[in-house]
């Protein structure tokens, strides 16, 4: 039974993350006047490169302090 709810909320899980996703998309497109300008902020996001999260940094601190670097 356990097994059953835990699937289930990890297809919900995935559901809401391609659903946000999608939304983000359908948004752009509606916003963008044309094609070009739907495009250019499409290929401005992928190009972008993503911050580190505070969570990320300071894993990596824990980590090089723990190698004794």
């Amino acid at each position: 039974m356990q097994f059953i709810c835990l699937a289930l909320c990890g297809v919900i899980a995935v559901i809401v993350i391609i659903s946000h996703i999608e939304r983000r998309d359908l948004y752009d497109r509606l916003m963008s006047c044309d094609l070009e300008e739907y495009q250019r902020i499409t290929e401005r996001s992928e190009e972008a490169p993503r911050q580190e999260s505070a969570h990320v940094r300071a894993i990596k601190k824990w980590r090089n302090m723990e190698n004794g670097e």
